[in-house]
């Protein structure tokens, strides 16, 4: 087990744990570099994580201060079930198109989930230039570096990028918004050291800037959902089926923030189906909800039987597994900072009460920026 953390100084550090439990004590902590000097006036995430499917290897990349402009990124391998992560050293990835240092503010890793695959892919928003890049990592070195966007401009620092590898392993897909009016680029990668411009779709409505950003791989075929916020307020969705994106469908017009994500989507265990979960009440006790079965079907809302009022992030995560819990919402209320989850058991609709949902903490802080994760037991034994 790994987490990461990137804290308001800057400092990324990780915590590694090979205890079964992940309990107290159990964890061994590394400082792993600085990502700024004085905190950014905009939100930023400048790290991930992801482990390699065959070897159970993890891949740490972040940001990194230096003035060599060879050293844009930084990435530390760690070993399964390895707690020392010392002997790896850090190393670095160039951005050949920059010779002067730049600034990396956001980066999303997805593994291929194919269990013959090492690959990883990476998009990472170069906010010095306002430029987004790709690479791909095929288990020893990062290959295949691309610009897919040159005009990165009115994501207004939020996340407007995400990545995801098709549940196949045959198709690496990576998405940004780009410039104005909507418009996002998507690119995938299939192995060939090539990406691939599948033009994307506009996931704004008029002239709205898409802010935020999500994709999610069918778990029994080669299929993505991603779905959009953008500065008019709009909830938007579009599906890819393995070759092509479909037309875009318009959710919601009036969701109750722009600035924090406050809408997920998950599928079924076992795939084909999901569900597209928003808050658009403001202070109400209800959350949204839209089933995918080839077609959007709109559910009565969950009641909430905790923490009503506005949600400032919500995120769902399915359970890879066959089991009771089918998958888990961890949602932060915008006013109070409580950080709950919500159980889904597989039942048509999605049902709230007291039974269902579950207190983390009574105040996470803040809610200003998404400062929780999630994840399940791998069925990889070497994670």
């Amino acid at each position: 087990k790994i987490i990461v953390t990137q804290s308001g100084n800057g400092n990324i550090t990780a915590y590694i744990s090979n205890n079964g439990t992940g309990g107290a004590g159990s964890w061994t902590q590394t400082f792993l570099g600085t990502v700024w000097i004085s905190a950014p006036a905009t939100s930023s995430r400048r790290f991930d994580v992801a482990f390699e499917t065959i070897t159970g290897d993890a891949l740490i990349v972040y940001a990194v201060q230096s003035t060599n402009g060879a050293q844009d990124l930084a990435y530390r391998q760690v070993r399964a079930r390895d707690l020392d992560i010392s002997y790896t050293g850090e190393q670095y990835i160039d951005d050949t198109d920059q010779s002067t240092d730049v600034v990396y503010s956001w980066a999303n890793l997805a593994r291929d989930p194919n269990a013959s695959s090492n690959d990883i892919i990476l998009i990472a928003l170069d906010s010095t230039n306002s430029d987004t890049k790709v690479w791909a990592w095929n288990g020893t070195n990062w290959t295949a570096e691309t610009e897919i966007s040159a005009a990165t401009t009115q994501t207004a620092g939020f996340e407007g990028q995400a990545s995801e590898y098709a549940e196949n392993g045959g198709k690496g897909m990576a998405c940004t918004a780009t410039g104005t009016t909507g418009g996002v680029n998507c690119y995938y990668y299939n192995k060939t050291g090539t990406w691939f411009n599948t033009a994307g779709a506009d996931l704004g409505t008029g002239n709205s800037d898409v802010r935020l950003l999500e994709m999610k791989g069918d778990p029994s075929s080669d299929d993505i959902m991603i779905h959009s916020l953008e500065s008019g307020s709009d909830l938007l969705s579009s599906y890819w089926n393995g070759q092509s994106w479909s037309a875009v469908t318009t959710h919601d017009g009036t969701v109750d923030s722009i600035t924090s994500r406050i809408s997920s989507f998950f599928w079924n265990v076992t795939g084909g189906t999901g569900r597209l979960v928003w808050d658009t009440d403001t202070t109400g006790a209800t959350v949204n909800v839209s089933i995918w079965t080839g077609s959007w079907t709109s559910q009565v809302p969950f009641v909430l039987g905790q923490y009503r009022g506005s949600g400032a992030w919500m995120t769902w995560y399915r359970n890879p597994t066959i089991d009771i819990i089918k998958a888990i919402g961890l949602r932060i209320n915008a006013t109070t900072f409580n950080l709950k989850w919500i159980n889904w058991t597989g039942a048509n609709s999605i049902q709230s009460s007291n039974g269902s949902e579950h207190t983390i903490t009574d105040n996470a802080g803040e809610a200003s920026t998404e400062s929780y994760n999630l994840a399940f037991q791998s069925n990889n034994t070497n994670q």
